[in-house]
């Protein structure tokens, strides 16, 4: 598709975002903002509990903003269980699955630990983690088929990661390759390139491609230094 045709959809979602920050009024923010002083300023563990937070929030919050959860809202969720109702067990292994779009790198095997790379920080998955979903950033998987011992590491282009709480394990990316694969140099010449692209880009997307490139390349780059 020609550059030109997707430009305007870069620089529409620009001016959609400052609309909707613009579309929230002094008078919400305010309200907010003082709401929230006040239920912290009553110091007690009641009051800054998911009971008495909710239905203040719910009173200023802008329509179409769902309310916040709460850590004790995981921990308090009820155990994975079998049809008939029986708790399941903790299983001995996590069962784990990373799946590109032509390939099927891993396919249910089981393995001790799966360390991925989650936008908001890595994280590991052990037997019993609890349900989650992640969206993943350029970095580093790593496969612990016997933990400490038997590793691979990987290099994914991000992606998401699924935990279920039968202990299956999901990882679905668009690129992976063996870290040991990673040609430094080439890596070194592709991180020069994009970061030549981002400073001379003439619009908003080449300059989106050019960072995305950035980013790719410098994960690359800091995954090879931390091998060596």
């Amino acid at each position: 598709t020609d550059a030109s045709v997707r430009l305007p959809g870069v620089a529409m979602l620009g001016t959609m975002l400052r609309r909707i920050g613009a579309s929230m009024s002094a008078t919400h923010q305010r309200a907010m903002r003082t709401s929230a002083a006040n239920l912290f300023a009553e110091g007690s563990e009641a009051s800054v509990g998911s009971k008495a937070y909710l239905p203040k929030f719910m009173e200023v919050a802008p329509s179409g903003l769902d309310p916040p959860t709460f850590q004790g809202d995981y921990g308090n969720a009820p155990a994975a269980t079998a049809e008939d109702g029986t708790p399941l067990p903790i299983p001995e292994k996590v069962t784990f699955s990373l799946q590109l779009p032509h390939q099927a790198v891993y396919s249910r095997e089981e393995v001790d630990m799966v360390l991925a790379p989650a936008s908001t920080g890595d994280f590991g998955v052990l037997p019993g983690h609890v349900p989650t979903v992640a969206q993943l950033k350029p970095g580093v998987l790593q496969v612990h088929k016997t933990r400490d011992t038997d590793v691979t590491n990987y290099f994914i282009n991000g992606g998401f990661a699924f935990v279920h709480a039968n202990g299956q394990a999901d990882v679905v990316a668009q690129e992976c390759v063996l870290l040991e694969d990673l040609d430094p140099e080439m890596v070194k010449q592709g991180l020069a390139e994009y970061q030549s692209k981002a400073s001379t880009a003439n619009d908003d997307y080449e300059r989106a491609v050019a960072q995305v490139g950035v980013e790719v390349y410098s994960a690359m780059q800091s995954a090879l230094e931390k091998t060596t």
